[in-house]
């Protein structure tokens, strides 16, 4: 059971979430979806290098100087990574800022998500939070956030999943003891409704 918690949990780690929602969003069948593809190939590379490779290279350089592995479990060890990427996702909406002409809403979602990782780091000051259901409630949030305004083909079948989803990632982290309940709760909702609020009351 923890092999399968511990496969979730690395499947669904929140530097991977930005990716896997940009390449959905960039293929579903929408009206926000239409771009040309130098457009899209520019969007995914911006949201690959800025919001997974960037804070995954400071992780490991950081590793390396302390020469042992960033623990990012432990609350106080999650700082430093946090605030490289909030600027790292900071650079990121200014790279697809230009595209805001076209269709507002790829920099908004990263503006959204910035917020997202910038509350939790002030509440992981105090108490450590789930940052896996963060990004889970963040991507859920998201989409729920569109389909207010958007067009989304077969999103009830997309809501289940995201659904089933966010129950796994937060099962997974109460099996590998990572968090209490109550952390899980709370990271999937401040995530959800930060997002939620941000793509409803801005995207119009």
């Amino acid at each position: 059971m923890k092999a399968i918690a511990k496969i979730l949990s690395v499947v669904f780690h929140p530097m991977l979430l930005p990716t896997y929602g940009f390449a959905f969003l960039l293929t579903c069948n929408a009206s926000f979806s239409f771009l040309t593809a130098p457009i899209k190939s520019y969007i995914i590379g911006q949201v690959v290098m800025f919001t997974l490779l960037i804070p995954l290279m400071f992780i490991l350089i950081q590793s390396i100087l302390k020469k042992r592995r960033v623990n990012l479990h432990n609350r106080k060890e999650r700082y430093i990574p946090l605030i490289v990427t909030i600027f790292s996702y900071g650079f990121a909406y200014w790279g697809l800022n230009k595209y805001m002409v076209i269709n507002p809403i790829y920099p908004l979602i990263l503006l959204a998500c910035s917020i997202s990782i910038a509350m939790l780091l002030l509440i992981s000051t105090q108490w450590k939070i789930s940052a896996h259901m963060t990004g889970i409630g963040g991507f859920m949030g998201i989409f729920f956030g569109l389909v207010q305004y958007y067009l989304v083909s077969d999103n009830f079948t997309i809501s289940v999943i995201l659904i089933l989803i966010a129950g796994a990632v937060g099962t997974s982290r109460l099996i590998l003891e990572r968090h209490t309940p109550a952390q899980v709760y709370a990271g999937f909702a401040m995530g959800f409704l930060v997002s939620f609020s941000f793509i409803f009351f801005f995207v119009r």
